[in-house]
């Protein structure tokens, strides 16, 4: 018997061990992880130990959290969280493009249509997520254009800024400040 002295254990009691029927507690577990398993494939992978164990309890099924946390392992069972997805409106690649920054932070100003800033931001909503263009005169606070779409191309901000030029008509001298996102800093044919 090859295998008795490679697992260290003697040959009546490797016998009795093979003629033995199954414990009461290994039953239980084998039970036990069959509702773990159907947990937490229907919660899509997501659930931990804390919360299977929960989802058994609420069943009816008593256990600890170790014991679930102990055959979860066991069984390679992990909770995977997935990254939530977060658009990035700021992306500064094209530093050759990007003009100098003339009013080095002083953002106020002393009359209407002097100075105009504008970014983006985005919107989580069921059908994707949204972009929203503004540009607002720094004078007033007010947001003088506006545009929303489902891309973040730079003419997004374009008709932002040519929704502002209709509605206000601003001097020649109007500042018009934004971040260095490839949006704001990329060659439009056409452009202002």
């Amino acid at each position: 018997m090859f295998l008795c002295s490679l697992a260290q254990v003697s040959r009546s009691g490797y016998y009795d061990w093979l003629g033995r029927s199954e414990s009461n507690r290994s039953r239980e577990n084998r039970s036990l992880l069959v509702m773990i398993k159907s947990s937490y494939h229907e919660s899509r992978e997501t659930y931990g130990a804390i919360r299977v164990h929960r989802d058994i309890h609420n069943q009816g099924t008593e256990c600890g959290k170790n014991r679930v946390a102990r055959l979860m392992k066991v069984s390679g069972l992990k909770s995977i969280h997935k990254l939530k997805y977060r658009p990035q409106t700021t992306q500064s690649k094209a530093n050759d493009l990007v003009s100098p920054n003339v009013i080095s932070q002083d953002f106020t100003a002393k009359t209407e249509n002097q100075k105009w800033g504008c970014d983006i931001s985005y919107i989580e909503t069921k059908e994707g997520w949204l972009y929203l263009a503004i540009v607002m005169d720094f004078f007033s606070r007010k947001i003088v254009g506006f545009d929303i779409g489902f891309s973040l191309q730079a003419d997004l901000c374009c008709r932002a800024l040519e929704k502002a030029f209709s509605l206000r008509l601003p001097p020649r001298e109007l500042i018009h400040h934004s971040d260095r996102g490839t949006q704001y800093a990329s060659f439009l044919i056409g452009s202002f």
